[in-house]
């Protein structure tokens, strides 16, 4: 006999096996648009980056957390003497974070039988670096959660970058998901 709290158990468990899998391509994507934007620095175009930006994406499978991805594009720079620092590959992943969360949104609007509503990035507050480089090695925590969202389609999103030892980064990145984007557009111009 099936009771309300098996139900709820039930439920939660396919909404955490879910949640999962939208991180999981979330990730994906992100360390897709990071190989791509290596591969320009590393002068790859063509199939030559779209099969580093592959490379790219399964080096994430090393290790937990985001560092061997980190590690892959570090030793290729260096490797072909890329002047690029560490500060500029974190400051990437941080952006496309931010790309990661719109996937995530439209993701999520799909799911809710909504159609996907492009979106702009309108801003950064409250980065905080409280550190000039992430740890070699270290496995990292991404999160963004959201903090506020309303139906005429802006939203926060409280982002967090955290190592072993504490936090690194964080930030409150603002979106707009206008309902007619065309219509946006056409009145931005």
């Amino acid at each position: 006999m099936t009771t309300t709290f098996d139900k709820r158990e039930e439920g939660f468990e396919k909404k955490f096996a879910h949640d999962e899998e939208l991180k999981f391509k979330a990730s994906a994507r992100r360390n897709k648009l990071l190989g791509m934007w290596a591969a320009e620095k590393l002068g790859l175009t063509g199939a030559q980056a779209e099969a580093y930006a592959k490379e790219v994406v399964m080096a994430d499978f090393e290790k937990p957390g985001d560092q061997d991805v980190f590690a892959k594009s570090r030793k290729d720079f260096d490797g072909k003497k890329v002047a690029v620092t560490d500060l500029d590959i974190r400051r990437a992943m941080d952006e496309l974070m931010a790309q990661a969360i719109a996937a995530h949104a439209g993701l999520r609007g799909r799911l809710l039988g909504k159609p996907t509503r492009p979106g702009v990035l309108l801003g950064t507050r409250s980065y905080r670096a409280d550190s000039p480089s992430f740890p070699a090695g270290a496995r990292l925590l991404v999160s963004a959660r959201i903090a506020s969202a309303d139906e005429s389609g802006f939203g926060a999103y409280e982002c967090s970058i955290r190592g072993p030892a504490g936090p690194l980064a964080s930030a409150t990145l603002k979106i707009f998901a206008p309902e007619d984007f065309a219509a946006f557009l056409q009145s931005a111009q």
